[in-house]
C-alpha cells in the first residue's frame, strides 16, 4: 500500500522536502509508518519524533487525513492515507 507523509517544522528542514510517498505492507500502524519514513533521514529525524523507548514524543502532533490520532494506540493505515507530522515550535 502507499501513504503520503507530510512534514512541517524541523522535519521539513531535515528532509529537505514537504512530503514523501511511502510504500508499506498492508495492515501497518501509523507508528510503523513513521519509523519507516524517518529511517532515510537518520538519527536526528528519529529523535525529533520518538523518545528513547521508541514512543512518539508528546510534542509531536500526528494527523491522519487531517484528524489527530491517539498516539497511545496508533491506528492501522489504509492505502492512500495522508500522515502529517507537526513538530512543536520553540524559541524566543
Amino acid at each position: 500500500m502507499q501513504v503520503t507523509m507530510r512534514y512541517f517544522g524541523q522535519l521539513r528542514h531535515l528532509a529537505g522536502r514537504d512530503e514523501d510517498t511511502i510504500h508499506l505492507e498492508t495492515g501497518v500502524t501509523a507508528l510503523s509508518a513513521i519509523r519507516a519514513a524517518m529511517a532515510p533521514y537518520g538519527e536526528a529525524a528519529a529523535l525529533i519524533v520518538m523518545d528513547a523507548s521508541g514512543a512518539l514524543r508528546p510534542s509531536l502532533m500526528v494527523l491522519i487525513n487531517d484528524a489527530p490520532i491517539d498516539k497511545e494506540t496508533p491506528p492501522t493505515l489504509q492505502s492512500g492515507d495522508i500522515i502529517t507530522l507537526l513538530c512543536a515550535i520553540s524559541g524566543g
